[in-house]
């Protein structure tokens, strides 16, 4: 009753980006009003095929339904499609995606009230990354998830830009955050043309990109292994510029010039979190390379320290959170990397002990998209509690703060309570994904490679 409206979910966005840029100056909040009601839309279709999907006949096989867009003929055609995708990954990411958009719209509202005119652009631009972000999630097939990918890329420029004329501190901000658009845009795009160069070999290998067709195993026993491993090893090229993994994730601090609201956006609930979900969705393809899983894991967890280390070392409240978040990212993708070498060497063993290692590799998956979870709900208020204390203060620089706690409590205890999951302080929702990445990655050290097992230890350093 609710799957087949999948398509509505983000349409409604879409349709909001429409009506904000050709009507919005004439509504009340320049557009702001029209832009929460699309995401809350969003949210409540997410809900209701969610309730649908996890309660119906179909659980845990997916629903998907697709038109065919166009064929490219040759020798054997290129079949190409456009539909909606809803399984158990997809629910997860369309139920956060969307609620925490829908909060971050809502503080909007009070946060951009001073911008007057310039509002309009605003809430066009972050209902039309909403759109990318939720395109990207409920997609059928790679090219299509690579389109709403690009439609990220292209309102992430925009809205860390958004100072680039005109800033309230002046022309030296403006034009850092012109740079800081710019670098963005430029650095993901190294990652997108990897990417774009993995779907290629892919179309090639299996002569369409439909997640149906390329993630059954009889189509992939067909393949090149070789080819396969290169396509996948593209591809994580792309997550690496996406969600700023080592050595492509100094764009991200960067970012910090564009309005608070769009740090959160950008770091908590989209943008950064669709690389982690590129791996996650591409999973039956990368658990048949355990080398690629390896690189995974050991990207993962080199992120996750280096950037920990980097945030001890930096002053501005922004920046802190900016190299926070890519170290979480690092963790997510160790999880994943983990889990996916566990399950490759289960594969190739074949036994009861390669069961075992099939089952602990899973652990893995749900360890990585558990913690994305909990990272976007923490991240997002840890965001917004730092807009509430720059709007009050005036500042970015925690040497000039201290003593707020009297002034602005019930920001001091939100901001706690975030620290605190995040820092995965027993029985807060963090303790218990952090938890179990590191105990994937011990596994993972344990019955696979000693290189786990350092990756371990860098993650126990981490947190």
């Amino acid at each position: 009753m609710f799957i087949e409206y999948t398509w509505l979910v983000p349409l409604v966005p879409m349709l909001c980006f429409l009506i904000i840029g050709l009507i919005g100056r004439k509504t009340p909040e320049k557009g702001g009003y029209i832009a929460i009601a699309g995401a809350l839309i969003s949210c409540i279709l997410a809900v209701l095929i969610s309730y649908e999907y996890l309660t119906g006949d179909a659980y845990p096989e997916p629903v998907t339904q697709s038109i065919q867009w166009f064929i490219i003929p040759g020798s054997t055609d290129f079949v190409i499609n456009l539909g909606y995708y809803v399984d158990g990954l997809t629910c997860l990411m369309m139920l956060f995606s969307s609620f925490i958009s829908t909060l971050i719209f809502i503080y909007s509202i009070g946060y951009m009230g001073d911008q007057g005119a310039r509002k309009t652009r605003y809430y066009a631009e972050v209902s039309l990354f909403l759109t990318g972000m939720l395109g990207l999630i409920v997609s059928s097939n790679f090219l299509e998830m690579f389109i709403f990918w690009e439609v990220m890329g292209l309102c992430s420029y925009l809205l860390i830009g958004f100072w680039s004329f005109r800033h309230p501190d002046g022309d030296a901000a403006s034009a850092n955050a012109a740079s800081a658009a710019k670098k963005a845009f430029l650095v993901t795009r190294l990652g997108d043309v990897c990417l774009m160069a993995g779907l290629f070999i892919l179309l090639g290998q299996f002569h369409c990109l439909d997640y149906t067709a390329l993630f059954d195993p009889a189509n992939i026993a067909n393949v090149d292994s070789n080819m396969l491993m290169l396509a996948m090893a593209l591809v994580f090229g792309g997550v690496i510029g996406k969600s700023a993994q080592f050595p492509l994730h100094d764009w991200l601090p960067d970012a910090m010039a564009g309005p608070t609201t769009v740090s959160s956006l950008i770091h908590a609930a989209t943008m950064v979190k669709a690389g982690v979900y590129l791996v996650a969705r591409g999973y039956p393809l990368f658990v048949q390379c355990p080398d690629v899983m390896l690189f995974v894991g050991i990207i993962g967890g080199i992120t996750a320290f280096i950037a920990a280390t980097m945030a001890l070392n930096n002053m501005n409240i922004k920046k802190v959170l900016a190299y926070s978040t890519i170290s979480q990212l690092g963790y997510m993708i160790l999880a994943l990397g983990a889990g996916g070498y566990l399950i490759a060497l289960g594969m190739q063993m074949g036994d009861a002990e390669g069961t075992a290692l099939i089952a602990a590799g899973t652990a893995g998956f749900t360890a990585g998209c558990f913690h994305m979870m909990n990272h976007a709900f923490f991240k997002a208020l840890l965001f917004m509690c730092s807009g509430s204390v720059i709007h009050a203060v005036g500042t970015e620089d925690m040497r000039e703060m201290g003593g707020l706690a009297k002034h602005m409590k019930i920001t001091s205890i939100t901001m706690l309570l975030g620290s605190l999951s995040i820092a995965g302080f027993p029985f807060f929702s963090g303790f218990w994904s952090k938890d179990l990445v590191l105990e994937i990655a011990m596994e993972a050290g344990s019955d696979g490679t000693v290189w786990f097992t350092v990756m371990w230890i860098l993650a126990i350093i981490t947190a």
